[in-house]
């Protein structure tokens, strides 16, 4: 398949996802549960989807990076937005997501590699299955003992991630500084080579 074509798919369910997570707050208010439900989960999948598919076929570049951990972010804490009336503990949960993107975006940009860890895979899927089940809980009957476990356990692993993205990156030498101008800044922006050879 087309390279351009696959990076122009791939980035396409991102900004995707960055659409309809802005979207999410009036949609909310006009959806039936169920389906709104549904939605939450698909908006949490596309983020599988373009990870999945930037690898298989091999078209992985900075700027799809820096935009999947923008997507992720803005997606979680526009779900976590409507909940926060409810749960102020979730404060905790939008804080940690907004350092740990700081720190992947200032990272990517000294040309950094913050190495995705099994702590962060884990953190990601307790946040979306907090996030699911805090609008079941909110929908629907779930104990509050249970979801209170859930932000808990997920906050966890957000100070987990923090530290060891802090140390793995200290860890890690300022990689030589190019000089950059309007042609080889899109070229670092998008291309797989470059991306896969300094990340």
């Amino acid at each position: 398949m087309n390279n351009k074509f696959m990076k122009f798919l791939v980035n396409f369910i991102t900004v995707s996802r960055i659409i309809f997570s802005l979207f999410f707050i009036l949609l909310s208010k006009n959806i039936n549960y169920n389906i709104l439900l549904v939605l939450i989960i698909i908006l949490f999948l596309t983020d599988f989807i373009d990870g999945f598919l930037a690898r298989k076929f091999n078209v992985q570049t900075l700027f799809g990076s820096i935009l999947d951990t923008l997507a992720d972010k803005i997606l979680s804490i526009v779900l976590i937005i409507p909940l926060l009336k409810e749960n102020n503990i979730l404060y905790l949960i939008v804080v940690g997501e907004i350092i740990i993107a700081i720190i992947n975006i200032r990272a990517r940009f000294r040309r950094k590699l913050t190495r995705v860890c099994m702590f962060g895979k884990i953190k990601m899927w307790l946040l979306s299955i907090t996030i699911i089940f805090l609008y079941l809980n909110l929908f629907y009957y779930i104990s509050n003992s249970f979801t209170f476990l859930l932000i808990v356990v997920t906050f966890i692993f957000q100070l987990i991630v923090t530290v060891y993205y802090i140390f793995y990156l200290r860890k890690q030498s300022d990689r030589k500084t190019i000089s950059i101008n309007k042609y080889n800044y899109i070229y670092i922006l998008f291309d797989t080579e470059y991306y896969l050879k300094n990340s």
